[in-house]
């Protein structure tokens, strides 16, 4: 259900400053050219004051859809904190396009993940209810008398002249254009001789009420069939593939395969790429029933036939019809620009890997199952623009913009959590977060930096303060499928505003009964928060919050060599000789029952990276940082940021081959004895049966949890050293080895915890 919001504002946004200001240059500007006229204006009124003052009216009219064109149908901005966009671009129901210009959703959902629209109806129903008419009204009340300024140029030709009462503005909305009509009573004197005129009336030649229809057409149109989600699937479908430099298929089926061919994604290259998808992509959903021209993939584009016509295939289906109703002299356009915001989760946070399922009895090496299937979570927006070829905007196109929310979960296109659950919920609306719902007294959160270095702590500027009263919504996937299997719904968090210089923040804050919880973030920094309790109309609270930066770390990454298993028939022929080979990892019934370590720490070689996968397990906010993740090799320089807490490590070693067949699995490179029995004699045999390129092995790793402490961090707050551990198996030489190394490293990291567990060090630079 598409629901309508109004929206009241008590002052006119910065944004329209430049916009007045023009207009008071045109408005001075004409004065001078209707002062030299002899008095008429061609088809106007025959008084000059009369046609200055329609003149002006049709300037304001004019500017005044400018901006609504830009705005999405709204002049008015106050309601919206866009001053937090830049660092929380989902915080309020509005995109930032640009630096200059902002534009309020036509379809989102809010924090409680239910539909939502800030779409303004088209006419007023009473006044001040936020409608484009009321707006513009409004917008000509206002900026009119700047633009007159005073009709001082006509006072300086002896005509005096005297509002009697405060202008009134009507605007209609004709099939095509806008029209004002303005009540406002002038005596205008001169020579002695007084008259009174107080009617104007102007018309631009605008089909606002045509490209408004069509805009609110595609909204609903995208309400009722999810198409930018569904045309985003198949983009999504169409680039995805069991590929590094594709995306994380949707459904890559099953492969078996050596363990060692696993194909993963880092977190951030998979949105890099989404963005870029977009960007390159989005621009190609077309409105069939609006001018366009369709697309056509040539050869010179794409030379293979069938990636061509797969390509085609995908184009085709990005053309949308949204009515029966044609629009022939308006051109819709699509976009997704690369500094709109995304949110993106693919299953995974950091490395995102195939769900893995193991053989461990293939006596060839060591197979796994993998399942390339992830299910997609994302938000981003789509920014609308109609531009109407027959309205005439100073001999230009009108243009009007609208942005909607492109939002899926978990594969399932832009639904709510409670219709993707089957549960029912009410239409009514959320308010918790709007100003009106702002009852408590004047409150004052404080925010202090504190220092591992220092007992001294000071305020600190410029901290995002939040507000959520009870839990929030909670959603579960299924680990296998990425499908969501269950929601819990919470409430809102409200973000408050931002400390001052003396890391204070006066505000009030939404009442709540059974509990609440003011947090705070800034970038850089660990989060903190303090529970409230209950927040009562008219009564204030102090809360005082104290959070510390986030250590700058530089990263060093070491190795420790461990023998591989030695097979039970290997191991009794070197002990029958006399000789007892150490061991490094002791299996006992497929388990690790010993790790042992025979080499210090060695740095890796330039053929091997580590795949860094670091875990926040205290998060104090949903939007903190969950997961980092990094790619290590020796000599580049890769810097984190870690704060005191619980993280879960997790690091795999990647060994590439020096040179082609380096690490080639050689036909009957191994043999196995079958002891044979009643009737069968006894045999070697030989395996492989052929040949196997491989490129990269998993030659081992590490997985952990610890616990960061203040005391870890102490020694500076600059960027210094954190040194990693992981376990080496070495170079495979014999198949079974190939693929084993992977399942050892918790185990190990278990038994060797104290020694590889990350150190802290301070560099001697």
């Amino acid at each position: 259900m598409l629901k309508k919001r109004s929206k009241r504002g008590q002052a006119t946004h910065y944004i329209i400053v430049g916009i007045v200001a023009l207009i008071l240059v045109v408005g001075i500007g004409y004065i001078t050219s209707v002062m030299q006229k002899s008095g008429t204006i061609s088809g106007g009124p025959s008084d000059p004051v009369s046609a200055y003052t329609q003149e002006c009216l049709q300037e304001v009219t004019k500017q005044g859809l400018s901006v609504l064109g830009q705005q999405a149908g709204h002049i008015y901005l106050d309601d919206y904190a866009l001053e937090f966009l830049d660092d929380a671009p989902f915080s309020a129901p509005v995109l930032k396009v640009s630096d200059y210009q902002y534009a309020p959703y036509w379809f989102y959902q809010g924090g409680v993940i239910l539909d939502d629209s800030e779409m303004p109806r088209l006419e007023k129903k009473n006044e001040l209810d936020g409608s484009v008419q009321d707006q513009l009204e409004r917008f000509i009340v206002e900026s009119l008398p700047i633009c007159l300024n005073d009709y001082k140029k006509f006072e300086e030709q002896g005509v005096v002249i005297e509002p009697t009462a405060e202008p009134v503005a009507v605007v209609t909305f004709t099939d095509e254009s806008v029209v004002t009509n303005l009540y406002y009573p002038l005596d205008v004197e001169r020579e002695g001789e007084t008259i009174t005129v107080d009617s104007f009336n102007t018309g631009v030649n605008i089909r606002f009420k045509e490209v408004y229809e069509l805009a609110r057409e595609i909204v609903i149109y995208e309400d009722e069939t999810n198409f930018l989600e569904q045309d985003t699937q198949d983009l999504i479908t169409a680039f995805g593939r069991v590929d590094p430099d594709a995306l994380p298929p949707l459904f890559g089926g099953l492969e078996v395969t050596n363990c060692g061919e696993m194909v993963f994604w880092l977190e951030e290259d998979v949105k890099k790429d989404f963005k870029s998808m977009l960007t390159n992509n989005i621009p190609y959903i077309k409105l069939g029933n609006t001018k366009h021209e369709g697309v056509k993939v040539t050869k010179k584009e794409q030379k293979d036939k069938d990636l061509r016509a797969t390509m085609q295939g995908v184009y085709d289906t990005l053309i949308e019809e949204t009515s029966n109703k044609d629009y022939p002299n308006i051109r819709s356009y699509f976009e997704y620009r690369p500094n709109f915001p995304l949110e993106l989760f693919v299953g995974q946070r950091g490395v995102i890997k195939p769900s893995v399922k193991y053989d461990l009895n293939y006596i060839f090496g060591r197979t796994c199952f993998l399942t390339y299937q992830f299910g997609y979570t994302y938000k981003y927006p789509v920014l609308v623009t109609l531009l109407d070829e027959e309205s005439n905007f100073d001999e230009q196109p009108y243009m009007f913009q609208f942005p909607m929310m492109v939002i899926t979960e978990g594969n399932f296109p832009r639904m709510s959590i409670f219709d993707a659950l089957g549960v029912e919920r009410g239409e009514s609306e959320n308010y918790f977060c709007q100003g009106d719902q702002r009852q408590s007294g004047d409150s004052e959160v404080i925010v202090l930096e504190t220092s591992a270095l220092s007992a001294t702590k000071k305020p600190l500027a410029g901290a995002f303060v939040y507000f959520q009263c009870g839990p929030r919504i909670v959603e579960e996937y299924d680990d296998e499928t990425g499908a969501l299997i269950n929601a819990t719904p919470f409430s809102d968090v409200c973000m408050i505003g931002t400390t001052d210089e003396d890391g204070k923040l006066t505000a009030k804050f939404p009442t709540c009964i059974g509990g609440s919880l003011v947090s705070v973030q800034k970038p850089g920094y660990a989060s903190g928060g303090d529970i409230i309790g209950d927040v009562m109309t008219g009564i204030s609270f102090n809360s005082t919050i104290e959070i510390r930066p986030l250590t700058k770390l530089k990263l060093d990454l070491k190795k420790y060599f461990v023998i591989p298993p030695i097979s039970d028939t290997d191991l009794k022929a070197a002990e029958a000789t006399g000789f007892v080979p150490k061991q490094g990892v002791v299996m006992e019934n497929n388990e690790v029952k010993e790790c042992n370590l025979y080499s210090p720490g060695a740095p890796l070689s330039l053929n091997e990276e580590a795949i860094i996968t670091i875990r926040n397990l205290e998060r104090i906010l949903e939007s903190d940082t969950p997961m980092i993740a990094a790619k290590f090799k020796q000599g580049e320089d890769i810097t984190l940021e870690l704060g005191p807490g619980t993280y879960e490590f997790d690091i795999m070693l990647l060994r590439h081959e020096k040179w082609d067949g380096e690490l080639d699995i050689k036909k009957h490179s191994q043999s196995y004895h079958f002891a044979g029995g009643i009737g069968q004699d006894s045999k070697d045999v030989s395996f492989p049966d052929q040949d196997y390129e491989v490129e990269s092995v998993m030659a081992g790793g590490a997985k952990y949890l610890i616990t960061i402490t203040e005391d870890d961090l102490v020694w500076t707050e600059e960027a210094d050293t954190m040194t990693l551990y992981v376990f080496d198996e070495g170079k495979p030489k014999k198949v079974d080895e190939y693929f084993a190394a992977m399942a050892h490293t918790e185990k190990c990291s278990e038994i060797n915890y104290e020694t590889v567990k990350p150190k802290f060090s301070v560099s001697e630079e």
